[in-house]
């Protein structure tokens, strides 16, 4: 790709990680639709960027995924799980998933695996929690987080 392109990446990157940031904010001041409009903002720069740039012939596309993608698709979830919006919540949290399966970060999976687990138990959905807190509690163990382990398991 030109160094313009990977410029405006870059910049996509910068400014979400900004809207991150506020949207955190907002979230933690219980401001929760303002939190959730920037957390949308932040997931809509995740679909321009998150472009598998293809390289010459015969080369494999990037697909290095920064963590503001998602972080971004995390937040949602959380907020639109704190909202009661769970056909929303459990979409972002699955966005989130397999952002991070295909990033191959196993410990953003767990945490995620963790979440995602959390509101299905809570949305009354326990065998598909069960399962997700089941591999939390799996990557926990390879890991050696013997207290994420532990409270997986407890749920």
């Amino acid at each position: 790709p030109g160094v313009g392109f990977v410029n405006m990446l870059e910049s996509l990157h910068a400014s979400r990680r900004e809207i991150l940031k506020g949207a955190t904010a907002a979230m933690q001041n219980g401001q929760l639709k303002a939190a959730k409009a920037l957390f949308e903002s932040a997931v809509q720069t995740v679909s321009i960027s998150s472009i598998e740039i293809q390289g010459d012939e015969g080369s494999e596309p990037s697909s290095k995924i920064d963590d503001s993608e998602w972080e971004a698709l995390l937040g949602l979830a959380e907020v639109h799980w704190q909202l009661k919006e769970k056909t929303e919540a459990l979409s972002a949290y699955e966005s989130a998933l397999h952002l991070v399966k295909r990033a191959g970060d196993k410990e953003v999976e767990g945490m995620v695996c963790l979440g995602y687990g959390f509101a299905l138990m809570n949305f009354g959905d326990d065998l598909r929690a069960a399962e997700l807190l089941e591999t939390t509690s799996r990557i926990a163990r390879e890991q050696g987080n013997a207290a994420q382990e532990t409270f997986a398991g407890d749920l």
